[in-house]
């Protein structure tokens, strides 16, 4: 398969043999169109190791084989998907933590106030009420993991006004406050606020719980590795299909010139007058030079249902990242398998089931879903929270200044002699909880679907082992028996050669002798590809295909 097929003979009648011109290697050479009337000729060897580098090093979008790109973008698997699953600013893990953040506020006003009551004793003893007020209000707040609620508070107020009962002028009073809310039955515990996040509400998705955020960054992940593995899948299957292009093509080029030497020998013996030169036998060997001439022209170029040589390359170029127009012709170089492998049935289930990137991800959905279960049991309790507060108070005719008592509002308040506190319960409940019970039930039934589904998918790769290991097996035997039927059409029409040169067998014993070689030469190319692509394939069907290739991601295939 490395060496370069052998230059036709010169053809009797004109072939379209243009030559289209650029510099091999040359991305920005003139576009170059190949179809089947132009015969490789520069070339670029590539192994299965360089074909999965280069892959990776242009894989930002993972392609398929099934062009999707165009059509539907927004369904399109990139190597920015996990990440951007991981960053959502509200879904992702970093908006379920921020939901535990401390909260600060902060606020300063003022107030120029001049009312006239009807009333005196309303006004403070006064008609008309002249103030001056301004107020400085500080908060900080924060929920931990527990569901307990913390908060602090600072106020600073400055009040001037003349009322005729004031003892000062103007004032100043301080106070800070602390405060606390316990949570004991709904919305209580580690694993309820971990699973659900703050203020949720019983039937929703519980999203900005951080453990949920989690499993679903580990499902994107898993869903970018499902969709690596089918990429790389495409590219072996790109690949040996490249490589049994070349054969086909290589079988149809060894035909016809085997046809051409067989009809120079028909037409010369026409020439010279001798038996075996009929015309109606040159008209056959011409003609059946002519089929194999269209068969390398098929095999480059496609056409009666095949794709040609040049189209499988295209294919691997666009699944590897390269540009189409480069002036070289991509050629495998790794021969296709031809050992016997033999694979234990239990094993290799049993490695499926442990590796399958489907089911980790089922597995994590199932995760999620008996988590949430778990968070809506929570919503049947009743809303009982322990609550808590204390206060401290500072008066003064200044905010910071010196004298007697009440000169200072800073030195009142840092003498704790104005204590308040609070403490108490709160409790509220629905009696007929109906929202909580339809929640429990709906992810009840939601769990047990994902359960079921998970052992369905269990059933289904046993069964996909079983025939990938059939699969090997029987493509075995078949290329066994194409070896053993490429070897007999050799010696067949190495035989017939000799024969009809001596004139002892009829023209159309040869050419039958030639078809059956190429048609076993053709299928041989076939069997070996479809054998190397069967051993892939059950890599790819117990899940190891990644490790194999030595890539490493988030798969869960234990070590």
């Amino acid at each position: 398969m490395r060496q370069r097929s052998q230059t036709p003979p010169p053809n009797p009648l004109p072939i379209d043999q243009t030559v289209v011109h650029g510099q091999p290697g040359d991305p920005f050479s003139r576009p170059q169109v190949r179809h089947s009337g132009v015969a490789p000729s520069h070339f670029r060897d590539l192994s299965e190791s360089e074909l999965l580098m280069l892959a990776m090093q242009h894989s930002e979008v993972i392609r398929s084989l099934g062009v999707r790109v165009l059509s539907s973008p927004q369904s399109v698997t990139t190597a920015y998907d996990p990440a951007i699953r991981a960053s959502d600013p509200f879904f992702g893990p970093a908006a379920a933590l921020a939901e535990f953040d401390s909260q600060l506020a902060s606020s300063l006003t003022t107030q120029n106030n001049d009312r006239v009551f009807n009333n005196a004793t309303l006004g403070g003893e006064v008609q008309e009420l002249l103030q001056d007020y301004v107020e400085l209000d500080s908060t900080w707040s924060r929920r931990n993991v527990w569901g307990t609620q913390f908060d602090a508070r600072s106020i600073y107020t400055y009040d001037s006004n003349n009322r005729s009962g004031n003892r000062f002028p103007s004032y100043w009073e301080s106070q800070i406050e602390l405060g606390v809310r316990q949570p004991l039955l709904r919305g209580a515990g580690r694993e309820f606020n971990m699973i659900a996040g703050p203020n949720a509400q019983p039937g929703f998705n519980f999203s900005n719980g951080i453990w949920i955020a989690r499993i679903n960054t580990k499902i994107s992940q898993t869903d970018f590795d499902i969709a690596l593995r089918d990429h790389f899948l495409d590219l072996y299957t790109a690949y040996w299909e490249l490589q049994r292009q070349y054969a086909a093509y290589h079988a149809a080029v060894q035909a016809r010139d085997v046809a051409y030497r067989i009809w120079q020998t028909v037409l010369s013996k026409k020439q010279s007058g001798l038996t075996g030169g009929e015309a109606y036998k040159e008209a056959q060997s011409r003609a059946t030079y002519y089929r194999y001439v269209r068969e390398v022209q098929t095999a480059l170029g496609g056409g009666d249902g095949s794709t040609g040589l040049y189209s499988s390359e295209r294919t691997l170029r666009r699944l590897i990242g390269l540009p189409p127009n480069t002036g070289e012709l991509l050629r495998p170089t790794d021969s296709p398998a031809a050992a016997r492998f033999e694979f234990d049935l239990h094993t290799s289930i049993g490695k499926a089931l442990a590796c399958r990137s489907e089911l980790c991800r089922q597995r994590l959905e199932l995760q999620n879903r008996n988590l949430r279960l778990i968070a809506a049991k929570n919503f049947l309790l009743p809303q009982l929270d322990l609550i808590g507060r204390t206060r401290v108070r500072g008066f003064g005719d200044d905010l910071d200044g010196d004298g007697g008592r009440f000169a200072s509002a800073t030195d009142d308040l840092l003498s704790l002699d104005h204590q308040e506190w609070q403490f108490g319960v709160e409790m509220g409940v629905s009696p007929q909880r109906r929202q909580a019970k339809a929640a429990v039930r709906n992810a009840t039934l939601e769990l047990q679907r994902e359960r079921a589904v998970l052992l369905e998918q269990e059933r289904a790769i046993a069964f996909e082992v079983e025939e990938a290991i059939a699969e090997i097996e029987s493509a075995y035997l078949t290329l066994q028996s194409s070896m053993a039927r490429v070897e007999a059409g050799s010696q067949r029409l190495k035989s017939s050669e000799a024969l009809y040169a001596a004139g002892k067998i009829q023209l159309e014993f040869l050419i039958d002798a030639t078809e059956e070689l190429v048609q076993s030469r053709t299928q041989l190319a076939v069997d070996r590809s479809r054998y190397s692509l069967s051993l892939v394939r059950l890599s790819r069907t117990t899940g190891t295909l990644l490790s194999d290739v030595g890539v490493h991601s988030s798969h869960c295939c234990p070590e």
